[in-house]
């Protein structure tokens, strides 16, 4: 190959090397730096079709073609930019710091290729393809030392919490809906701090702990997430709870707790932890968690909540509106009728939770149905909206769930247009759940008659099968999605904006 061409080709390599940097620390931070949600993802198809790149690469490289491999992930990254737009994370101090780290090891793994290799073009394309070990490599070191200041900020946060011996702690966890729920309970009890936004794994809630409890509130809710057995329990451990809620238990993120029994147990540590005295707030209609309370401590109390029978609270005579629902919450022995104004049977749930956890903080009936009249929904957990065209956009893109999605999609049949649409995302790191979950999603999409408008191709195969093939298309390039779904958009349609789709695609719609 002429020098000049070589040249050529090397110089391309350079934006490649950039671009392919700026994803994969994209990649790992979307991914909280875990190795367990990586290697999840790696082993569903939510990479799978990213893989393939590298893997054409690969063997470019090993038949003595590093010019081919260079431009095949030149072409892969130009077109995801052509598509998409850069793919880049957000700049906080620790991805600036992998960034930088993953740069450095790119450089020296490119240095010692050039010294090694007589090859014009081979140290670019080695160097190219080992970007994704680099940026492993870098987050590996980073989470070593970030873990030093981890430990320290959660020992601070604990000798913190052991100085408040009056402050009252709320733990919610569950599959789903402990987001909504924490986000309800707080409006319930005025005076109430919560943790914020995407705090609930041991770091961020000592580091929100460190923030708000210095200010002395009587009551501090604390929502726990987590991927496997042993974070929950830490979680208690840093908080002490006085109250526990579990939500529900689901198949979300199976993939990385191994099975759906892992998921109860690392839930009820929650329960487990609970003091003498304490009480646990416990769903109703969940058979699992039903089952589970036949072991709770007799020095442990339990408040049941339904939507569906009896229960100490629990509603009933429900009636679903687009933007509200008309019930009876029923506390303890006393009754009121009201108007809540939420969307779905999620919120609902969500809101009668709440309802429960502050009857088991002592709060009054009349305290709770006045508050529930007032309830806001959570930023973009089905919030419905009317644009300046008319058009209603129900807004449930903050994170999504196999119950989610389906009570979103039998919402969206509440509504009275006749032009319905759904903009989704299939969902992620449900492990061997995953295909049966997109049928039951795709059998629940038909139902609706909506036109389905998909970003991504994962699950292909079950959505299109159930949902039926003329009425769902699916997407890579977000443009042409907004360009199809956001097309002859009137007052007699109702877009469902269901999980995390990209925010490019969400605003067009708002």
């Amino acid at each position: 190959m002429p020098d000049a061409l070589n040249l050529a080709i090397s110089a391309l390599a350079l934006p490649a090397i950039a671009a392919s940097i700026l994803s994969q620390v994209e990649l790992w931070q979307r991914k909280e730096y875990r190795r367990d949600r990586m290697l999840a993802s790696l082993m569903g198809p939510e990479l799978r079709l990213h893989l393939y790149p590298y893997f054409l690469a690969v063997l470019a490289a090993l038949v003595d073609k590093p010019a081919a491999a260079i431009l095949v992930l030149l072409a892969y990254h130009a077109l995801r930019v052509f598509q998409r737009g850069l793919n880049r994370p957000q700049f906080t101090t620790k991805a600036r710091a992998v960034l930088l780290l993953t740069a450095a090891l790119t450089a020296v793994v490119l240095g010692t290729l050039v010294r090694l290799s007589p090859s014009a073009n081979g140290p670019w394309a080695g160097a190219l393809l080992l970007v994704p070990v680099c940026a492993a490599a870098s987050t590996f070191v980073v989470n070593l030392i970030a873990d030093l200041r981890k430990r320290s900020s959660i020992a601070r946060a604990r000798a913190e919490r052991q100085k408040l011996s009056s402050l009252t702690v709320v733990g919610i966890t569950g599959s789903y809906g402990k987001t909504s729920t924490k986000h309800f309970l707080a409006q319930l009890l005025p005076g109430s701090v919560a943790t914020k936004e995407h705090r609930n794994a041991e770091f961020p809630v000592a580091l929100d702990m460190l923030e708000q409890l210095p200010d002395r509130p009587a009551l501090y809710v604390a929502e726990m997430g987590a991927y496997r057995r042993g974070e929950i329990a830490a979680l208690a451990r840093l908080t002490a709870p006085r109250v526990g809620v579990i939500t529900a238990i689901g198949n979300q993120h199976t993939a990385t707790f191994g099975s759906p029994e892992n998921i109860l147990t690392s839930k009820w540590e929650l329960i487990a932890a609970l003091p003498p005295g304490g009480v646990a707030v416990l769903n109703a209609d969940d058979p699992a968690l039903v089952q589970a309370a036949k072991t709770i401590s007799p020095d442990v109390s339990v408040v049941w909540y339904s939507v569906k029978k009896p229960a100490d609270v629990y509603v009933d005579t429900i009636t679903m509106l687009p933007r509200s629902v008309s019930c009876r919450l029923h506390i303890a022995n006393t009754t009121r009728e009201l108007t809540i104004p939420l969307a779905g049977e999620g919120a609902l749930r969500s809101a009668v939770a709440a309802a429960a956890a502050a009857y088991a903080l002592g709060r009054a009936p009349a305290e709770i149905w006045d508050r529930c009249a007032h309830l806001t929904p959570y930023p973009q957990t089905m919030e419905v909206s009317v644009t300046e065209a008319g058009v209603y956009v129900i807004d449930d893109s903050y994170s999504a769930n196999e119950h989610g999605v389906i009570a979103a999609l039998k919402h969206l049949a509440r509504f009275a247009e006749p032009d319905k649409r759904v903009v989704m995302v299939p969902l992620i790191e449900l492990g061997s759940e995953a295909k049966h979950a997109h049928k039951r999603i795709g059998q629940v999409l038909a139902e609706t008659g909506a036109h389905v408008y998909v970003f991504g191709t994962a699950h292909r195969r079950e959505l299109s099968r159930h949902a039926g093939e003329e009425k769902i298309n699916f997407y890579t390039a977000p443009q042409e999605l907004i360009r199809d779904a956001a097309s002859n958009l009137s007052r007699r349609s109702v877009v469902l904006l269901e999980g995390r789709i990209p925010d490019i695609v969400r605003k067009a719609f708002l």
